[in-house]
């Protein structure tokens, strides 16, 4: 017991502690009115940043970033019968192609009737874009139509039109609006949401918002924007985490969190392990804890003991297990470029990871595999090989043991 009052008082009293709170007390501007989450506000700002004339001062750089996330989400388990044909996610991914305008509506009338109950029974678009772009010496308009979700679900419309929202916006999109081939290119759709949920229509490519924050707006704070858009950036980063920590409070959930925060909650939690882990396991001895929060607890306890300690490989740091191995794959296809897929199998055999194969053949957009275009390793003779990333610290020694014996030093850094 002793041991335990001394640990929750060292908490209370460590720096880590100390500037967890003082984050979670600064409230954004959108939380103090309210409006944290609110799908209109959330638009609001999406179609802010991405318009390149507004006061952000980033011209059109959150463009190319958001079509750079479109290109990565296609390799997502999740996106793969998205539409998004290979010669724009390559060209999206490398930048190729030339802005020349850009078009940012908000709640968009497509004219669809979708509700026999309701005023304004008009199919309304939350954010929709018009690029004009061109992609492979082709100039034309390329639309983008984004469904938002917050806390809501997709809309049901089939009793007035047959069909759900993202089904009825496809149609249209794709039957009504942009027929004309020589001036528009065919639509992308995409599906944003908080909580990681696909569109019933499987065209559209489905994202959430910690994308939106790792690939588009993270960027954006660093491209140096003018300090109205840094403020406004800012402040709608920290509307997307907890509005506050303080006890007795209503918390909303999580869409999305950056990573300062991200530091400072590792911090925490690397720090505390085994005070979490003793609260974890007394709370399971509670008879007013239910069977399902202890189940939960069983596997919080579980986690807090895993390791996960970071690696580093020919100069790069700060590599997960997962990423080690990539690295030292990518190396070896480097060292040996006339070498085979399966000359490489039997380099690396599937007996170090246990169930499946180090290296496969790029077939599907399995979820065992590193599957982002970026992580994709192609061959001298062509063939486009991924890699594992199902790594516990047993086969992860076997592989380290593996690589050591073709001379890859893998270093186990300070986490």
């Amino acid at each position: 017991m002793d041991d335990i009052k001394t640990k929750v008082a060292n908490l209370r009293t460590s720096n880590v502690y100390i500037n967890l709170t003082n984050y979670y007390s600064k409230k954004s501007l959108f939380s103090i009115i309210g409006d944290d989450r609110n799908e209109k506000v959330h638009s609001n700002f999406i179609a802010w940043i991405l318009r390149p004339e507004e006061s952000h001062g980033l011209s059109d750089y959150p463009l190319q970033e958001f079509l750079l996330l479109l290109s990565k989400a296609k390799g997502y388990e999740r996106n793969r019968d998205a539409f998004l044909p290979e010669n724009y996610e390559r060209t999206f991914l490398i930048g190729n192609y030339k802005l020349h305008n850009a078009f940012v509506d908000r709640e968009h009338n497509t004219g669809e009737v979708v509700s026999s109950s309701k005023k304004n029974n008009k199919g309304l678009i939350d954010i929709l874009l018009e690029l004009d772009i061109t992609i492979d010496r082709e100039r034309k308009i390329l639309p983008i139509i984004i469904e938002n979700k917050v806390g809501s679900k997709e809309n049901d419309y089939r009793k007035t039109s047959g069909c759900m929202q993202t089904e009825l916006y496809y149609k249209w999109g794709r039957e009504k609006q942009y027929t004309n081939k020589e001036k528009y290119f065919s639509p992308i759709y995409v599906f944003l949401t908080a909580k990681s949920t696909a569109a019933v229509q499987k065209e559209y490519i489905n994202i959430n918002y910690q994308d939106v924050v790792d690939i588009v707006l993270s960027p954006c704070l660093a491209k140096k924007p003018t300090d109205d858009g840094e403020y406004n950036i800012k402040n709608y980063l920290r509307c997307l985490s907890y509005s506050n920590i303080c006890e007795g409070e209503e918390r909303d959930y999580i869409m999305a969190i950056t990573d300062a925060e991200k530091k400072l909650l590792m911090e925490f939690y690397e720090t505390n392990k085994p005070l979490l882990s003793a609260v974890a396991e007394c709370l399971m001895t509670d008879e007013e804890v239910s069977a399902e929060e202890k189940a939960a607890l069983d596997t919080f306890s579980k986690v807090v003991s895993r390791d996960y300690s970071k690696y580093s490989f020919a100069g790069i740091d700060n590599l997960s297990k997962r990423r080690a191995v990539l690295e030292v794959i990518k190396k070896y296809t480097e060292d040996h470029k006339d070498i085979s897929l399966t000359d490489i199998q039997k380099a690396f055999p599937k007996s170090i990871q246990g169930t499946y194969e180090i290296c496969e053949k790029r077939m599907t957009k399995d979820r065992n595999y590193f599957c982002a275009p970026e992580d994709v390793i192609t061959l001298n003779d062509g063939t486009e090989m991924v890699v594992c990333n199902q790594w516990t610290l047993s086969n992860f020694t076997k592989f380290v043991e593996k690589a050591e014996e073709y001379g890859y030093s893998i270093e186990k850094t300070a986490r």
